[in-house]
């Protein structure tokens, strides 16, 4: 990610995980663009930091093609955190969470350089969506309209939708890997667990409050906003340079360890026999 190629948009830079990376790259001296809904204080005089806030409505694909005409080429990357948890309207959270992060990547596609870097977040609550493959790649592969249509048919409530928002973004991972990949720019995705965010609380509600809980105490703790803040800047810079196509979690290890609780359960059902596993082969 060199300093010639131009600054990172950060899309929710104005709280959360978008607010500490934003942070973590201006200390680092690169030139920051944030967008958010919300505007975000600007620098003064020369050096690093917020060289520009926009505000941009990710629901809204007036608001976003109008941002998009205020930022220039050339980007050295792309920070797509921005998002709403399920305790908002279905039809807002898909469209913030997939369509809204679509439509500005693709708007952004011939301003990122040889060697930039896109990072798409998403979360773990993605592996709780229960869409198949083919219902998925009609969905990523609609417009705006339609896409809403068939994401709402169901009449989801906000946290299935933030789910199915969420999962769309791993499915539509590959495709932006290799549409970006052409002109030498990486493309990742991070997927965290649950983060002491402003929006936390949010989550609590809509998914429920022991199961944040649980997700905790499974941990140890959840997730500060720089830690995860500190994935995306590594996916973001050159010494990432090798990775491309991936998606990392960063959520201290819950999926995994959640699984490895499935097995053992499991394992001690069958009154811990060879047949739960391939053991002794």
């Amino acid at each position: 990610m060199s300093a010639a190629l131009g600054p990172v948009v950060v899309t929710g830079a104005a709280s959360g995980i978008g607010a500490a990376l934003a942070a973590r790259l201006t200390a680092a001296g690169r030139a920051v663009i944030a967008v958010d809904i919300r505007p975000v204080p600007e620098r003064t005089g020369e050096g690093a930091g917020v060289q520009r806030s926009l505000v941009c409505d990710l629901a809204d694909r007036d608001s976003i093609d109008a941002c998009l005409g205020q930022i220039d080429a050339p980007l050295s990357g792309l920070a797509n955190v921005a998002g709403l948890p399920g305790s908002h309207p279905a039809d807002k959270v898909l469209a913030v969470n997939f369509l809204g992060l679509k439509h500005l990547t693709l708007g952004l596609h011939d301003r990122l350089g040889p060697g930039g870097s896109v990072v798409l977040v998403s979360s773990i609550a993605a592996h709780r969506c229960p869409w198949g493959e083919a219902a998925l790649e009609s969905v990523v592969h609609a417009d705006w309209g339609h896409a809403l249509t068939l994401g709402l048919k169901d009449k989801p409530d906000g946290r299935t939708a933030y789910e199915l928002s969420k999962r769309l973004v791993h499915h539509w991972l590959p495709e932006a890997t290799a549409l970006f990949h052409a002109q030498g720019v990486r493309v990742n995705c991070v997927s965290p667990g649950p983060t002491e965010t402003p929006i936390l609380p949010d989550f609590k509600t809509s998914m429920g409050e022991d199961r944040i809980q649980v997700a905790a105490d499974t941990v140890g703790r959840h997730a500060a906003p720089d830690e995860i803040g500190a994935v995306i800047q590594f996916l973001l810079s050159d010494q990432a340079g090798w990775i491309n196509g991936i998606d990392l979690p960063a959520d201290g290890g819950l999926h995994t360890l959640r699984a490895a609780a499935v097995r053992r359960t499991a394992y001690t059902a069958a009154g811990g026999s060879a047949a739960v596993g391939t053991a002794g082969r």
